[in-house]
């Protein structure tokens, strides 16, 4: 499946810190590792963790989040996050 996106921002490591990927509702995620990447979502108004997802190796997923949830991975440098849209 293809799709046509909007790319709004550069990509950044997701890492142990939280990362609002440019507070964007959507974004686009890239496991470049070897291994499975652990993902965590974080909603910073209710103060909660609301999803944890198991991202398997050398893979890409399209997320949609509130613009205040932000984001974790287990991987430093292999998990990459893109603020994005899909044009009309």
């Amino acid at each position: 499946m293809s799709e046509i996106i909007q790319v709004r921002a550069n990509s950044a490591a997701i890492a142990t810190t939280n990362n609002s990927v440019n507070a964007s509702k959507l974004v686009r995620i890239l496991n470049t590792g070897a291994t499975v990447a652990l993902i965590t979502q974080f909603d910073t108004v209710a103060n909660t963790q609301t999803a944890t997802y198991q991202m398997a190796a050398n893979s890409v997923i399209i997320l949609e989040k509130d613009a205040t949830d932000v984001l974790t991975s287990n991987h430093a440098t292999n998990v990459l996050a893109t603020a994005i849209g899909f044009k009309n």
